[in-house]
């Protein structure tokens, strides 16, 4: 039998970095006692406190030999082998341990962790709940529970859960970076850029914070703070090249292309296989005119990866190198293949495509149960004037429009930004059901949602005093209902394109999905969005007294200062010449969110205008679905404005 003190020598030894000494005691111990499974449990756990896993599975495995049905060796065990990156070595001990510890929080609190690594989420998250049911406060579970909700796109209850892992330790990067994550996809721009810094001030050696430091400003258009955090983060890990990707990305959408291209060339020495340098490396090669270089790199990179996940980007960008090479019948069937790629890589997440013509049945229906307000229109008194909202479909041209109208000097245009998004979430929050609800509108909520709505709109930019306003977010087209409601004053631009043309381009691009997006997988399917869009729009107008302009894109490329004018005059504003160098100012703008940036960075062109009849064949099934909206669009059957 060992002794306290002979135990208590070797803890000592350890405890003071005197490792070799403590081994060669317990070694020596362990070889006289080779069946004391308790002095092995012991050591075992010594090794595991000072993380040598490897040597503490080794030991507490001898012990389980020993004792095969004992509880605590096995429960530790288990946490050893997940903390070791073997899971599937915890997996089943822990199985076996399911039956004896009953109804024990640390253990429901470990198994969900081990299914999680194990990609069994239904198993993950039915342990964390039991585990949160027998009152766990456990920071670290209550972070992996909340990541593992965001994956299923469940973001207001990963929300709720990094509150409360907040709460419990405000200190922790780890729960700081997720919640503050969350907070940039809610549109709480501001909590997440004061939880980033503030982090950043207890570890400014965080290379996560830096990097995604660099993201948040990247997404309020502040392209020179975006590329020092992006910078700062690679400079911190070198051998970690998402950082340079990063920089490399901003570079690129600002137009700095031989900055950019050394930048990749780096990136890929460090990690050939990193499919967004991939793609940014040919998308450059694309912009200054190596389209056959572009299209050899990516061919062979995508021979050499394979479909391994995330290669639907490398295929979008093999599918417009084809395209602009004008080879169109080899670009239509590799957009196809990248579009299904992309679905699949998607299909663990909360992604249900149905929910956006769902939310467009809704939006109908209520159109009939909402009186028409015969009062005259007077906005609220806040001092603010109503916005202008450009609206349409996605692709149709309104980033070009965005990039004209903001050169203006009287002009301010926010860029794709969620604050109608914004008002919904307020509205939620007092359990309204949007858009069931919308006739129980009241002026204390109207009130509510234009106060919010200013306030979101501070965290991204400033509206001088009589300068015009424009809220840029094509698809708020369709909650046309509640603007009309909350902003009576306001003015819409509907930026109108040949349809067949926007659902090809659509179909075309990489876009981050949600429900709406993710329509766009499929060209058939998002030709029929298209209609059911526009039905709305014009049974929306035909009932409320909304102010609108109509731009045709074809308009705008063809005579840029005649159509522009005609908004101008929509507007109360006169034509400038500054707006005939838009392309400057896109440029000088800095970073631009919009799958359009290499575009707008250019004098207007034509070359995008009728594209879909290139294509021939492959768009037949979508001009038939799409016949009659182009009719009452305007467009003729040959696709020429009438």
């Amino acid at each position: 039998m060992v002794t306290e003190n002979v135990l208590d020598k070797i803890l000592s030894l350890a405890a003071v970095g005197r490792w070799p000494e403590a081994r060669k005691i317990y070694r020596r111990v362990l070889k006289t006692n080779p069946k004391d499974w308790n002095l092995l449990y012991k050591i075992g756990i010594l090794e595991a406190k000072a993380e040598n896993y490897p040597v503490a599975i080794t030991i507490l495995e001898k012990a389980k030999k020993i004792d095969p049905k004992n509880s605590q060796i096995n429960v530790n065990l288990a946490q050893l082998y997940a903390l070791n990156d073997q899971p599937s070595k915890a997996w089943p001990i822990l199985q076996d341990l399911r039956q004896k510890v009953g109804d024990s929080e640390p253990f429901y609190r470990q198994l969900g962790g081990v299914a999680q690594k194990l990609q069994k989420y239904e198993e993950a998250e039915d342990s964390y709940r039991k585990a949160l049911d027998l009152g766990s406060k456990d920071v670290e579970l209550l972070n992996n529970y909340a990541v593992l909700l965001q994956g299923y796109g469940r973001s207001v209850e990963a929300v709720q859960l990094l509150e409360r892992a907040f709460a419990e330790d405000s200190t922790s990067t780890a729960i700081a970076n997720n919640l503050a994550n969350l907070c940039i996809i809610f549109g709480r721009m501001d909590r997440a850029l004061a939880m980033f810094n503030d982090a950043l001030t207890r570890n400014p050696e965080n290379v996560s914070i830096n990097r995604n430091l660099a993201l948040l400003h990247r997404s309020l258009g502040d392209p020179k703070r975006a590329l020092d955090a992006a910078q700062r983060a690679a400079i911190l890990d070198p051998q970690n090249v998402d950082s340079l990707t990063i920089s490399a990305e901003l570079l690129e959408r600002r137009a700095e292309l031989d900055r950019a291209a050394q930048l990749l060339e780096f990136c890929l020495i460090g990690s050939p296989d990193n499919i967004d340098a991939i793609s940014l490396k040919a998308r450059s090669l694309r912009r200054v005119g190596k389209i056959d270089s572009s299209i050899k790199f990516l061919e062979e990179n995508l021979l050499r990866l394979g479909e391994m996940p995330n290669t639907y980007k490398i295929n979008f960008e093999l599918g417009h190198a084809y395209q602009a090479q004008g080879n169109y019948n080899e670009a239509f069937p590799i957009f196809n293949r990248a579009n299904k790629l992309q679905e699949q890589d998607s299909e663990e997440k909360n992604i249900e495509p149905s929910r956006a013509f769902t939310r467009l049945r809704d939006l109908k229906s209520i159109l009939s149960r909402i009186e028409i307000d015969e009062a005259p229109k007077n906005s609220a008194v806040d001092g603010h004037d109503d916005p202008v909202f450009m609206v349409g479909f996605p692709r149709s041209g309104t980033t070009l429009l965005d990039q004209v109208l903001d050169s203006h000097p009287g002009v301010v245009v926010l860029e794709e930004r969620p604050l109608v998004a914004g008002m919904i979430r307020r509205l939620a929050s007092d359990d309204f059901r949007y858009p069931q609800d919308l006739a129980q509108l009241n002026s204390r909520m109207i009130q509510k949602l234009r106060s919010g709505y200013f306030q979101d709109r501070m965290q991204f930019i400033e509206v001088e005093a009589g300068e015009v306003f424009v809220d840029k977010m094509p698809l708020n087209i369709n909650e046309a209902i509640l603007i009309n409601s909350v902003f009576p004053k306001a003015r819409f631009i509907v930026v109108i394109r040949d349809p067949c043309d926007v659902c090809l381009s659509c179909f075309t691009q990489a876009f981050e999905l949600n429900d709406w997006m993710a329509v766009f997988n499929d060209i058939a399917a998002t030709a029929k969005l298209y209609n059911e869009v526009f039905d709305l729009w014009y049974e929306t107008v035909s009932k409320f007294n909304i102010e609108y302009h109509e731009v045709r894109y074809e308009d705008l490329v063809n005579d840029l200062q005649g159509t522009a004018s005609k908004i101008l005059k929509f507007l109360d504003l006169s034509w400038d010449n500054k707006m005939a160098r838009h392309d400057e100012h896109a440029r000088n703008r800095g970073y631009l969110a919009t799958p359009s940036h290499a575009q707008v960075t250019q004098p207007v062109y034509q070359h995008a205008v009728q594209r879909w009849k290139l294509y021939g064949g492959h768009m037949k099934e979508v001009e038939k679905l799409l016949q009659t909206k182009r009719r009452q669009l305007g467009y003729s059957t040959t696709g020429q404005k009438d």
